[in-house]
């Protein structure tokens, strides 16, 4: 979840859900698996987007993002604490 706050916060607070997932591709890479790039089918996203949903959930409960409305991902004032303090100790995880 850290490292989707993160991306927020450098893109000035918000982003769309496309710009969150482009973003965790890319800091994500190296550690993401052969197996979390396959999908079930292929009109199905990679596994690990699922992975990303779960986080979206876990920041919403946690009070760090808002509900998101039309795909738009935005970080709350509480949100805008946790990188400073947290991603270092969870670099490269997502939830």
């Amino acid at each position: 979840c850290t490292a989707a706050l993160d991306i927020l916060v450098a893109k000035g607070g918000s982003a769309s859900h496309e710009e969150v997932i482009s973003g965790l591709e890319q800091s994500m890479a190296a550690v993401l698996t052969e197996k979390d790039q396959e999908s079930k089918s292929p009109r199905n996203p990679p596994r690990w987007h699922g992975t990303v949903k779960k986080a979206y959930k876990q920041c919403q409960r946690e009070g760090w993002i808002e509900k998101r409305t039309n795909g738009i991902w935005k970080i709350t004032p509480i949100g805008r604490e946790v990188p400073s303090h947290e991603s270092k100790d969870a670099a490269g995880t997502l939830g």
